[in-house]
């Protein structure tokens, strides 16, 4: 059945070799493809995943002592601050190697007793008193140490680089006055790849609490050819003695979301990908009727009914020159920069698109990192409004770059970064995408918005924040 509708929707293509027998393959593919597919379904489903998360939190190995930058040499190396953290690791003489435990760093920014860290990360809105752009820039720092923990990497001179950040999400506003820890951990590893799970959380009388949590996947490189390479990583070791059956579901959610990867990776839209689709005809009927609301109300009486905002009129844009003081180890632009960077362009973009009125930032849906960017190169972010939907919006920023030996000056794409903001719940947003490029941002958001919310109780501190707000206005 499935291959008769996909011969009735698409023309049968012209194989010299296989003819229409070559669709039919494909089509039965896609029908098993499709009977296989592993995604969140609902809002509903992604929240009790939200709640695995938090359950299944890596506690502090006993083992860990605190210890000098040494154990973080990428955290160091780009925080001009990272003197005055508190470093935890468990030594490396004295660690089971290969284990999630042997490779975890745990840093701590004292934010209650140092006035000099505390004004650093402040935040703009007032909503928590850790900016997420300072979290990006401190995760993707730290992912990368741990990463090259597990592998002895800059001993076996190996080059792993981030291939994307994905899934931070906010599970509880920081509160003033309170430590935070970010620590960072393998949940699993691939023979050339691994995925490191990074848990920011507050520390008070009450002991620790998760606020915000993100997924990194690194892969391993070799560095004269660029190319991935195969076996380079170790593979995962148990840890002896720990919480066993948090273990078994932190590799449970790891091997979830590998899964998720690959449907939405066979299901994307995106121009650059091998299996790069239009959007589907309900999708479709929804820019249509976003475009006959917008003829309808561009046609009433001059101040009437408000005109809906278009995306080009929340497009920004921010360039830079990368000069030598912001690379990493790898002689290339650090990421969490271009992290931090994009966070800010997307705040500013929320800011405006709100028109001032308060908002929240709760996370990040993607961050894709393509190719690296060399010192001396122009840099150039555009952050767009790309969706809304009643208080939930979403700010889509992508990396360009002008290489400056390149005489044509041709831009090519570095990254893409997605920002989630909550509004306030009386709130009725909506942006309408002209281009096409921007229908296609505008529908990958949607797709996401549909499926992945954040919890009751984090909407209700949210919206109970923003009350607040307007009340003291």
């Amino acid at each position: 059945e499935h291959v008769e509708w996909q011969i009735k929707r698409y023309p049968p293509l012209t194989c010299p070799h296989h003819g229409v027998v070559m669709l039919g393959r494909l089509c039965l593919f896609e029908a098993r493809a499709l009977s296989q597919r592993r995604d969140f379904r609902t809002c509903a489903e992604h929240v009790e995943w939200q709640k695995r998360v938090v359950a299944s939190s890596m506690r502090l190995p006993s083992a860990a002592q605190v210890t000098d930058l040494a154990a973080v040499p990428f955290l160091a190396e780009v925080d001009p601050l990272s003197s005055r953290y508190v470093v935890r690791a468990v030594p490396l003489s004295e660690s089971v190697q290969h284990t999630p435990s042997a490779s975890l760093v745990d840093v701590t920014w004292p934010i209650s007793t140092d006035h000099v860290v505390e004004q650093s990360i402040r935040t703009l809105s007032g909503w928590g008193t850790f900016r997420l752009g300072k979290f990006y820039e401190a995760l993707d720092a730290l992912t990368a140490d741990v990463a090259y923990r597990h592998t002895d990497g800059l001993n076996r001179g190996l080059a792993l680089v981030t291939a994307s950040h994905a899934h931070s999400i906010t599970i509880a506003r920081t509160p003033p006055g309170k430590d935070v820890r970010i620590r960072c951990y393998i949940t699993s590893a691939g023979s050339a790849s691994v995925e490191v799970r990074t848990d920011a959380l507050t520390v008070g009388g009450e002991g620790e609490k998760l606020v915000n949590v993100c997924y990194t996947t690194m892969v391993a490189v070799d560095k004269a050819t660029g190319k991935v390479a195969k076996g380079a990583v170790p593979r995962l070791e148990r840890d002896v003695g720990g919480d066993e059956d948090a273990e078994k579901e932190r590799v449970a959610l790891a091997n979830l979301l590998k899964e998720i990867r690959t449907t939405r990776s066979r299901e994307s839209i995106k121009f650059r990908t091998p299996l790069s689709r239009p959007p589907s005809q309900a999708e479709m009927e929804a820019i249509h009727a976003l475009h006959r609301a917008y003829t309808v109300a561009s046609e009433q009486p001059v101040g009437q009914k408000r005109l809906p905002d278009t995306v080009s009129q929340h497009t920004h844009f921010n360039s830079f020159v990368v000069f030598p003081e912001q690379r990493n180890v790898q002689g290339t632009l650090f990421g969490g920069e271009l992290m931090a960077q994009g966070y800010e362009l997307a705040y500013f973009a929320a800011h405006y698109f709100m028109r001032g009125a308060p908002f929240v930032p709760i996370g990040l849906d993607e961050a894709a990192f393509i190719q690296p960017v060399a010192i001396g190169d122009l840099v150039t972010f555009r952050a767009r409004v790309v969706h809304a939907e009643a208080s939930t919006f979403r700010v889509f920023v992508t990396v360009e770059v002008v290489d400056r030996m390149d005489t044509a000056k041709r831009t090519t794409r570095a990254n893409h970064l997605r920002f989630v903001f909550v509004a306030h719940p009386d709130s009725d947003l909506s942006v309408l995408p002209e281009t096409y490029p921007e229908i296609l941002m505008h529908v990958n958001a949607q797709r996401i918005h549909a499926v992945e919310c954040p919890t009751e109780d984090l909407l209700q501190e949210c919206h109970a924040y923003l009350r607040s707000r307007v009340r003291g206005r």
